[in-house]
């Protein structure tokens, strides 16, 4: 645990100094200023707790995004020479975030004590993801943590892409939708009951299109309480089943079968599968570990069996692809390149490969998804626009026919 120290100390050039400093222990914080040249006179710990709720740890501190701008500091600074325990000392430094500052110190001062980082990394799970640290700790085993951070640095750039590909292709029909419910709202509960008033005014039939958006709109009128409560039902209880164990498979083996979605779905968990997997025996992971560590990582029910199927068939002394053979879940060329890695005895370069294919074909395969999904798309939303409007001035016609 990282405390908050005052103290009144003589610098380098004999002048007081007063200050504040973050460490474990008074022992270490006073080694720390000693080898800097500041001599301490007196220390006393901060006990004072700030009121602010928003200084409270609510969570993790580092998201994935700040986690990799951390690791590419960092394997910068290996890269130039920098010892691992100068190296964080200097990103503790640098940091202005409490919170970070906080974790990155403890991080330096376990280094210190001649604690790995991983191990160091180990206390803070929330910040530091299990499969990060794993493949950390392979690093420092095997000696080369410097390509480690490389593998790991990759690796997460990859996934973010990816993610970062599949929404940018799905932004576009998104918004097209809630334009389209946005207008739908605002024409039915707005809009309409005025003309509905001045047709009631002026007399005269409605037109059909106006009859039946009337009607759309009495009915939402006079079930809303009904409408809201069965929304409720259902919001609850798809959190329900989400939350319980058999119920998410469920929602998992549903989420793959469903049209368009389904696929953008497998594209996913496979090249998530394999990405990792690359990562993993490419930082010195065996196969049987690398495969239990993807597991966590999996979020897909489907996927999480059969990695799970595959690690029991590893410890039968069977191979990875049997698992996966002939599952729908997995494509015929994951399975076959697999296959062939295990067979040559070379699946470290075959994850690799299909690591970088996948991170192709993902794009490729979403983008033609999007292709043949948008247009039917837009025509549908059009058409649903189209009659809001109709519905709204063919009465228009009406009004202005019945007052010539």
């Amino acid at each position: 645990m990282i405390n908050t120290y005052k103290y009144i100390a003589i610098n380098k050039k004999g002048k007081r100094v007063k200050g504040t400093f973050e460490a474990p222990t008074k022992k270490m914080m006073i080694n720390y200023l000693s080898n800097k040249g500041i001599t301490v006179i007196s220390i006393t710990k901060n006990n004072k707790k700030s009121r602010n709720f928003l200084n409270k740890d609510l969570g993790k501190s580092f998201n994935k995004m700040e986690l990799l701008f951390f690791l590419k500091q960092l394997k910068s600074m290996l890269k130039a020479g920098v010892r691992v325990v100068d190296a964080v000392e200097i990103l503790a430094v640098q940091t202005v975030n409490n919170k970070k500052r906080k974790i990155i110190y403890s991080l330096y001062f376990d280094l210190l004590t001649g604690i790995s980082l991983s191990d160091a990394m180990f206390k803070y799970p929330k910040d530091f993801p299990e499969i990060t640290v794993f493949m950390i700790q392979n690093g420092e085993l095997a000696s080369d943590l410097l390509n480690t951070l490389e593998n790991i640095i990759l690796g997460l750039e990859r996934n973010e892409k990816i993610k970062k590909d599949i929404f940018n292709a799905l932004k576009t029909p998104v918004i097209y939708v809630i334009m389209a419910i946005v207008v739908s709202i605002i024409i039915i509960n707005v809009v309409l009951p005025q003309y509905i008033k001045l047709f009631d005014t002026i007399g005269g039939e409605l037109p059909m299109p106006t009859l039946v958006l009337y009607g759309i709109y009495i009915f939402i009128n006079k079930y809303k309480i009904l409408i809201i409560i069965v929304s409720i039902t259902l919001a609850v209880s798809f959190y329900l089943t989400y939350k319980n164990k058999k119920g998410y498979e469920f929602i998992s083996f549903m989420t793959l079968k469903m049209p368009v979605i389904g696929e953008i779905v497998k594209l996913y968990n496979q090249s998530l599968v394999v990405s990792t997997l690359s990562q993993l025996t490419s930082s010195y992971v065996q196969l049987l570990p690398a495969l239990i560590a993807t597991k966590e990582v999996i979020k897909n029910s489907v996927y999480i069996n059969l990695v799970e199927d595959s690690i029991n068939n590893l410890k039968m002394g069977k191979k990875f692809s049997e698992a996966i053979k002939n599952h729908y879940a997995f494509s015929s060329i994951f399975v076959k390149m697999i296959s062939i890695g295990e067979e040559s005895g070379a699946l470290r370069d075959t994850l690799q490969n299909l690591s970088t294919f996948y991170e192709e074909d993902i794009k490729t395969q979403v983008a033609k998804i999007n292709s043949r999904v948008q247009p039917i798309l837009m025509v549908a939303v059009y058409l649903i626009v189209s009659f809001l409007i109709l519905a709204v001035m063919l009465p228009s016609f009406s009004i202005m026919n019945n007052i010539s």
